[in-house]
């Protein structure tokens, strides 16, 4: 006796394909996912060892900043007056 078979539409070429793109893009997924897990943990090794290499006092943000001989030194006063001038010409231009 043979059996009858029925139409399965999971068989079907399309949804073949949609099975396949979405597993695809599940292990793309993983695949991006595990990326950014090993470039966290490389980054922080990487901070790790210069911690451990060179001290915390040798971070950027830590150092004294040395001033430079081109500085320009401007007094708040100065800086103020300036500013009122220049707003004074806006003002000028866009009234007329």
């Amino acid at each position: 006796m043979s059996e009858h078979r029925q139409w399965d539409e999971n068989r079907s070429p399309h949804w073949k394909y949609l099975f396949q793109k979405e597993a695809q893009s599940k292990r793309k997924t993983r695949k991006d996912l595990d990326k950014e897990i090993r470039d966290k943990q490389q980054e922080e090794n990487e901070e790790y060892s210069r911690l451990t290499k060179f001290g915390k006092s040798s971070h950027p943000a830590n150092r004294i900043r040395k001033k430079s001989k081109n500085t320009r030194k401007v007094s708040k006063e100065e800086l103020k007056a300036k500013r009122e001038r220049a707003s004074a010409e806006l003002n000028k231009l866009f009234k007329d």
